[in-house]
């Protein structure tokens, strides 16, 4: 899923390591990145994405999380974008987004379409992380950040306006 895909381990790299002064045992990532899985279940129910502004307000945040992302100087400027910007914009915006829709255009085959939504989300994220590691090796963590942060704004968001929240919105039922 997206939360798989940016809540992967970050400063796994020894040079990674060295530009934050940290490594793992750092006290603070072991409190702050569970910190914000918790801030996230209290995160609003959205009513969908194609009506939803604060839909489009936490995916836009999350792409731009990226962006700067790859400008920070510091482990703790890294925390706060990662924390403050990227976790969260992702996982209200897109998880909670997509998870809603999902539930409404489903009522009796509603299990299945939220297995296959989770599992094409899982192996979407299995085709993207090795993707995203070439990335890494060959142009370095800051410019894949960057890239992937333009792609994002530029691909996903513009494919969600497509998405229909309610099935009644085409005059179609739910299955």
């Amino acid at each position: 899923t997206s939360q798989g895909f940016n809540n992967a381990a970050v400063l796994e790299s020894p040079g990674d390591q060295k530009v934050f002064s940290v490594d793992r045992s750092s006290p603070i990532s072991s409190v702050a990145f569970p910190v914000s899985g918790s801030f996230l279940n209290a995160a609003p129910t959205l009513s969908g994405p194609a009506s939803d502004p604060l839909f489009w307000l936490l995916l836009t945040i999350g792409g731009v999380g990226f962006i700067l992302l790859a400008r920070t100087q510091s482990y703790f400027s890294f925390l706060l974008v990662y924390l403050g910007l990227m976790v969260i914009g992702f996982s209200g915006g897109f998880d909670q987004g997509i998870m809603s829709v999902a539930n409404r255009w489903f009522v009796r085959r509603k299990a299945r379409a939220m297995s296959l939504l989770w599992g094409g989300l899982a192996l979407g994220t299995a085709f993207i992380a090795p993707a995203v590691g070439l990335m890494v090796v060959n142009l370095g963590w800051r410019d894949t950040a960057t890239i992937s942060g333009a792609a994002l704004l530029v691909l996903l968001v513009p494919a969600f306006l497509v998405i229909r929240n309610l099935p009644e919105d085409m005059g179609l039922l739910p299955d």
